[in-house]
């Protein structure tokens, strides 16, 4: 029996009507909150074939509360409250055994008036496929209330518009990518300002809970970096002030926040009069001289205030410490690339078989939670494509290959590749976040054991680097006409 409602031709009585409309109406008006869309204004660049720019993206907000959900139905734990955990004999507080125990929560949870924090990651990155029209820049955000390195709490917010203008001016094409970086990221930002203060509810595995969205870290790699916060060259730190001509090893002072603000604002102030026009120039000097670019000024300010975690325990960082360096690309990847590499040249090539044979033989490392295998690395020896885990596995092989004796290595550097290798091994194993660390051991591993990896790697580059122009020079005497004689290496300037 078909009932009358849904007879074809049939029309719902008025109320019925009014009542399905303003459903529609709802859904269609909560559909629309979930999606922004803004434009980007480029008239002030005078280019005739490009006016604007249209850059559409999800709600932060709500790509976060996803991944929560997410995060629940794959049986991971969310962490919203922070705790302490103590030295059983000393009594003082450690860290990095998990986000509830690290300052970042701490502080974030003593700016709220009630409620927990929501933490977010903002980070993009640049996906080149060979082609330059088809390369995208998907922009992410990530939940950080998990100690999980899990899939599931990164979501896709939006992509970064490209522009492909042939012929235009490189100086003028800079300058238009970002504005468009620093626009895009700084509209997404806003979403989650909007919040910072009162705050947003939402059902998360079955309960309500009242949540304040805070930034908590932007996880780029060193291009990205660059190109945001406005920092003049890739060899530029934006923490401390690396002075040129002096040892990267030495301890340099940091980059004071409000300093900079004022550096900024006189050096891309308009002058007019004597006075202003040489505090601008020198302005602008000491900027490029601390290793920033006037030019790229980065507007993180413009677009957050509430939603920045003060961490009054650290020293002043500047844009809030957002700035920092993340763990994979610094400790994943380029320091076990660099000592892999070094270690490499320093291997006698007559023992290459022998390393294959060792990594071969060593037996496959598991996960002591889970007691899960980890895959085997085939060969140590050549890390192209690998990635930042198998890099960090492979260093952990390294110390099976030397041994004791470490006679693969030739006899002047096998003292050095042996303590070069187990000081990164403490540095991946503090920075896993595994294991908790008091104050004063975490700064004698990043401070001592931090500057002895360092000095080791210098004496294996430098073997190297001796071993490399001896080479040349025997070519270049063999064959003086087709081989160029080996220019010794210079170090870049900041």
């Amino acid at each position: 029996m078909i009932k009358r409602g849904h007879q074809p031709g049939h029309r719902w009585p008025t109320s019925q009507r009014t009542l399905r409309a303003r459903v529609r109406k709802k859904a269609g008006t909560f559909f629309e909150r979930l999606t922004y869309e803004h434009v980007v204004d480029l008239r002030e660049f005078n280019i005739p074939e490009l006016k604007q720019t249209m850059f559409a993206y999800l709600d932060p907000v709500y790509v976060w509360i996803q991944q929560c959900e997410a995060l629940i139905e794959s049986g991971h734990k969310l962490v919203w409250s922070p705790k302490k955990l103590t030295h059983p004999e000393t009594g003082e507080p450690m860290y990095g055994a998990g986000v509830e125990y690290g300052v970042l929560l701490q502080a974030a949870t003593a700016s709220i008036p009630e409620g927990f924090p929501a933490l977010f990651n903002v980070t993009w990155d640049g996906g080149d496929t060979g082609y330059q029209a088809r390369g995208a820049i998907p922009i992410c955000v990530q939940v950080m209330n998990t100690n999980v390195g899990s899939t599931d709490s990164i979501g896709l917010v939006g992509y970064l518009p490209q522009i492909q203008i042939p012929g235009l001016p490189d100086t003028v094409r800079r300058q238009v990518k970002h504005h468009i970086l620093q626009t895009c990221i700084g509209q997404i930002l806003g979403v989650i300002e909007r919040r910072a203060r009162h705050g947003f509810k939402c059902v998360l595995g079955n309960t309500i809970r009242l949540l304040f969205p805070r930034l908590g870290a932007m996880t780029l790699d060193t291009p990205e970096r660059v190109k945001y916060f406005g920092l003049r060259s890739m060899r530029s730190c934006g923490i401390c002030r690396l002075r040129r001509g002096r040892s990267v090893t030495r301890k340099a002072s940091r980059h004071d926040p409000e300093l900079l603000r004022l550096l900024f604002g006189w050096a891309n102030r308009p002058a007019h009069t004597r006075a202003t026009i040489s505090q601008r120039a020198r302005a602008r000097e000491k900027l490029h001289r601390h290793g920033f670019n006037y030019k790229t000024q980065c507007r993180l300010w413009q677009f957050v205030q509430e939603s920045v975690v003060s961490m009054p325990q650290l020293p002043p960082t500047a844009y809030a410490g957002l700035i920092q360096y993340e763990r994979m690309h610094v400790f994943f990847m380029g320091f076990c690339t660099y000592c892999t590499e070094l270690l490499v040249q320093c291997v006698i090539p007559d023992c290459c078989h022998r390393v294959r044979a060792t990594v071969t033989a060593c037996h496959q490392f598991r996960d002591p939670d889970t007691g899960l295998i980890h895959p085997r690395i085939e060969s140590v020896l050549d890390l192209t494509h690998c990635t930042a885990e198998r890099r960090v596995r492979s260093v952990f092989y390294w110390a099976h290959v030397l041994g004791i004796q470490a006679e693969v290595v030739i006899p002047g550097m096998r003292l050095h590749a042996q303590i070069a290798v187990s000081t990164l091994q403490l540095l991946l194993i503090a920075v896993r976040g595994h294991r908790a660390y008091t104050r004063k051991e975490l700064d004698t591993i990043f401070l001592d054991v931090g500057r002895e990896f360092f000095t080791r790697l210098e004496v294996l580059s430098t073997y190297a680097e001796n071993d490399r122009l001896a080479k040349g020079r025997q070519a270049h005497e063999r064959r003086p006409t087709a081989v160029r004689p080996p220019v010794p290496f210079k170090r870049q300037r900041r």
